[in-house]
């Protein structure tokens, strides 16, 4: 079994509804998934691959999701 990424505590940003990016916590890791809390006071389930280490980084990762494909040529 991989070993996770993050610890409990650990402060991560992932990007939600595809173009926010919001910050959390890690409280805990299990199953593949990490369980998160927001710093307003809500949480969530979330796998790795959608959390980022930086702000940076996820502001990158909602950029890419903010290109505009109404246009298919």
């Amino acid at each position: 079994m991989p070993r996770p990424k993050y610890k409990p505590g650990d402060t991560v940003y992932f990007v939600e509804s595809s173009i926010f990016v919001k910050k959390a916590t890690i409280l805990k890791y299990s199953g593949g998934m990490y369980t998160i809390k927001f710093d307003n006071g809500g949480g969530m389930r979330i796998k790795e691959n959608r959390l980022c280490d930086t702000e940076k980084e996820a502001l990158f990762m909602a950029s890419v999701n903010k290109i505009d494909r109404s246009k298919p040529y």
